[in-house]
């Protein structure tokens, strides 16, 4: 596929990281805020719409930010190395995805996911822990990526040894493609676990039950957003390793003379890579659909009736 049509797939990538504020350069998109708030299952009175839309905005800015900066980066990679297919096109992605996390990691570092930064705490019957913002499923995912990433990895490489013939020009730039993917999904999820840390160890500010449930509601979905980034990684390295082991085995000097053992072998990488994503997906897909935005209210409100909280304040 060609680089101009993955660039066109990765800025469609990129407009989705900040659909509510445009990280803050356009209006507010009040269906799309409607949508949010109403997945979250909380009221939203008047005098805490504008600390959450600020939450919001600085989130996707950063998001916003990195993906920028990678796909920029990736693009001028690819221009400058030739890479116009999908060599090219798969970088663009990856930079985007990881820019994208990273830029969400430094909003949180920034304190950006707090609903409030400062002010009197609510006192809690107990301590919270990752498991309380973030479903079991999703973090299985995030804790299974670095398999899912290496497992296809490895047999890409071994099932390329069994060619009949030397290897293709593909196969070195799609060798460190994979592996550099399967490297950095290691990375993120130990990011993911640092950085998880440090926003949980962070006080939260809140005057009302239902301001502090929002805050809960807001570092959930930042924590969600940190796990959900080794699973995107481990998916897009399992992929690098399914399209490196594919485009040596379609060269025809490789195919030639060996055409039931090329379809043999692509098979066999195509059933393990399927078997990669499926099972690192699974989890948490059983908990996306499950309402894994509403989890942490389940987990930590179960059963709280905020109406009264939800009263307009009077000026």
């Amino acid at each position: 596929m060609d680089l101009a049509i993955w660039i066109a797939i990765s800025a469609g990538v990129l407009a989705a990281l900040a659909p509510i504020t445009q990280g803050g350069l356009r209006k507010i998109n009040d269906k799309e805020l409607g949508k949010y708030v109403r997945k979250a299952g909380l009221p939203l009175p008047t005098h805490l719409r504008e600390p959450l839309l600020q939450r919001i905005a600085g989130r996707e800015r950063w998001a916003l930010y990195g993906g920028a900066i990678g796909m920029a980066l990736a693009v001028v990679t690819s221009l400058v190395f030739g890479w116009r297919d999908t060599t090219g096109g798969m970088l663009v992605m990856l930079a985007v995805v990881f820019g994208g996390s990273l830029g969400g990691v430094i909003a949180i570092l920034s304190g950006s996911h707090q609903l409030r930064r400062e002010g009197p705490r609510m006192a809690r019957a107990q301590a919270t822990e990752l498991s309380d913002f973030v479903s079991r499923g999703e973090l299985l995912s995030a804790r299974l990526a670095p398999i899912a990433a290496l497992v296809p990895a490895i047999v890409g490489a071994v099932l390329l040894t069994m060619l009949p013939h030397g290897p293709a020009p593909e196969l070195t730039w799609w060798t460190g493609m994979a592996w550099t993917a399967t490297g950095l999904t290691v990375l993120a999820l130990i990011a993911t676990e640092l950085v998880a840390r440090l926003v949980l160890a962070r006080p939260q500010h809140a005057e009302s039950r239902l301001e502090l449930a929002w805050d809960d509601v807001c570092r959930a979905e930042s924590l969600r957003g940190l796990v959900q980034t080794p699973i995107a990684m481990g998916v897009l390295a399992a992929l690098s390793s399914l399209i490196m082991v594919g485009l040596v085995l379609i060269n025809p000097d490789i195919r030639s003379g060996a055409m039931q053992q090329t379809f043999i072998l692509g098979m066999v990488m195509l059933a393990v890579s399927g078997l990669a994503v499926l099972g690192l997906m699974l989890p948490a897909l059983m908990s996306w659909l499950s309402g894994g935005r509403s989890f942490v209210l389940r987990q930590l409100w179960a059963g709280e009736d905020f109406s009264t909280d939800a009263r307009e304040r009077t000026c």
